[in-house]
């Protein structure tokens, strides 16, 4: 016996099995970025992490890049850096 298929067949199955995979791979992603909103965890990290200084660091270092009128550097994007150095040394 032989299953004839036509073109439009064969793409929207292959199309769908794609959409299926991209999902499958979506909601995995979704799992592990739910791990991080876990409270537990949260409040973990904060009593590790010495937020204060590195909040202070971040100010600091934006201040710098502001002298002299120029538009520098936002204190958020210092404090990534901040958080990045202290991660890094630790």
């Amino acid at each position: 016996m032989v299953v004839m298929v036509s073109s439009n067949n064969l793409f929207h199955f292959l199309f769908k099995e794609k959409e299926r995979d991209f999902l499958l791979r979506l909601q995995s992603s979704l799992q592990h970025v739910l791990l991080y909103e876990d409270p537990d965890l949260q409040e973990r990290a904060r009593r590790i992490i010495p937020l204060a200084e590195l909040k202070k660091k971040a100010k600091e270092a934006s201040q710098k890049t502001k002298q002299g009128g120029e538009v520098g550097v936002d204190e958020r994007d210092c404090l990534v850096l901040e958080l990045l150095s202290w991660f890094k040394g630790k």
